[in-house]
């Protein structure tokens, strides 16, 4: 939340104030990386409770991130025969997903379903995936 602060704080110090659109796409903005950064802490969290590797986790979190994944992802799902034979599956991907969201809130349009879809794939997917690993096992990373 300290970045929330920052982003409506500083432009007043400089005399700078936002719109209401402006300040409406600058919340949407920081909750949507906000958001996509907790996603992010689940899929690595999990990943670290499945493997009991902690360094594990903080790569696949690091890469996330960073968005790699994300580019590397979207390249291979956009060419070759994975597109030909299954489709368009970018538009599925969590930090597209956020984006979409965000898109339509900001032009009106309904966004609780893709909202729901990717929060439920993305964050609750990876906790109940994690859940049986974290009750079997006694972590000691």
């Amino acid at each position: 939340m300290p970045t929330a602060a920052l982003c409506f704080l500083l432009p007043g110090v400089r005399h700078l104030f936002y719109t209401g659109a402006e300040a409406e796409a600058v919340a949407l903005t920081v909750a949507q990386v906000y958001l996509r950064t907790l996603g992010f802490m689940q899929l690595a969290a999990t990943l670290c409770f499945l493997t009991e590797n902690s360094l594990q986790g903080a790569i696949a979190f690091a890469l996330l991130s960073s968005n790699a994944m994300f580019i590397l992802i979207t390249m291979t799902l956009l060419t070759g025969p994975l597109k030909n034979n299954v489709g368009r599956l970018q538009p599925f991907l969590y930090t597209s997903m956020l984006r979409s969201v965000q898109t339509d809130i900001l032009t009106g349009k309904p966004f609780v379903g893709m909202f729901v879809l990717a929060i439920g794939m993305y964050m609750l997917l990876p906790l109940l995936l994690a859940l049986p690993g974290f009750r079997k096992k006694e972590l000691s990373f």
